[in-house]
């Protein structure tokens, strides 16, 4: 016989109890890890907020490459364009 599966909780209450746990979970900021590496990636990696200039001087970059549409070369035997810019 098939036993009948018993919800304790509703819907609500589970998203409620999850938002809770997500609010005070303490190994999210990286707090009780025991691993120096994963500490360290956790704190440095994870939960940091600022964006390096590096980062934002190659996304313009990228996205420069992306609008320009120019031909690249062509193909002496066809005379196909091979690749733009954008590839």
């Amino acid at each position: 016989m098939l036993a009948k599966k018993i919800n304790m909780y509703s819907n609500a209450q589970l998203a409620l109890k999850f938002i809770k746990y997500y609010l005070s979970a303490s190994n999210g900021k990286g707090h009780g890890i025991h691993s120096p590496f994963v500490y360290d990636f956790i704190r440095n990696v994870l939960n940091k907020r600022d964006v390096p200039e590096n980062i934002l001087a190659i996304e313009k970059r990228r996205k420069s490459l992306i609008a320009n549409t120019h031909v690249i070369g062509c193909c002496i035997v066809t005379g196909k364009q091979i690749g733009r810019a954008h590839v």
